[in-house]
């Protein structure tokens, strides 16, 4: 019993820690965008996926999206590279999903990039990045929601590619706090593969 105590003190502490690390670098990665998003410039907008709803953007990816429009506006970057592959119950790719509303939007179809390959952060950076060597791009942006990102630029420096932050806020509360609580997963996942 005492044996059982111990292990969910213990599961309960690392479960708080995990917690304490995910918030503060959504408020890190927030803190930063502000301070320095518009005045960046780079060779590109990574535009990282998220879910689809009837094969259009979610709102996560919505507010992604909108934030990537902005960023286009103040000529932060001439291309944008859109990441996400088809997910099981859609017949398109978040990137397609994305170029088609974008373009919708005013963004020009030859300013866009799909990689349509990835199916979770790592592989969206590791495979934009495959683009901007192929493209002979050095720099990027990446525009993805503020719980996100930590993760974002870490498989960021992973890859060897050196990027900026534009974090997008999360729709709504509800929205903001699910994804804090999938970091925690993604992450204990990330460490658990690490070992």
């Amino acid at each position: 019993m005492i044996i059982f105590a111990v292990l969910s003190g213990i599961i309960v502490l690392a479960l708080a820690a995990m917690l304490v690390f995910v918030v503060l670098g959504d408020l890190k990665s927030s803190l930063r965008t502000r301070t320095f998003m518009w005045e960046s410039r780079a060779d590109v907008v990574i535009v990282l996926g998220a879910p689809l709803e009837n094969d259009q953007p979610g709102r996560l990816l919505m507010s992604r999206l909108e934030l990537a429009v902005d960023l286009r506006k103040r000529k932060t970057a001439p291309v944008m590279i859109l990441c996400g592959a088809p997910t099981q119950d859609s017949r398109v790719s978040e990137a397609q999903a994305m170029a088609k509303w974008l373009v919708a939007h005013g963004v020009p179809e030859m300013a866009l990039r799909l990689e349509e390959g990835s199916r979770n952060t790592y592989e969206n950076i590791a495979n934009a990045k495959h683009i901007m060597d192929i493209s002979a791009f050095s720099t990027a942006i990446v525009c993805t929601n503020s719980f996100h990102m930590m993760r974002a630029l870490y498989a960021c420096r992973r890859v060897g590619l050196t990027a900026r932050a534009a974090s997008a806020r999360a729709p709504s509360l509800k929205l903001h706090l699910f994804g804090l609580a999938y970091e925690i997963g993604a992450w204990i996942k990330l460490i658990l593969r690490m070992r």
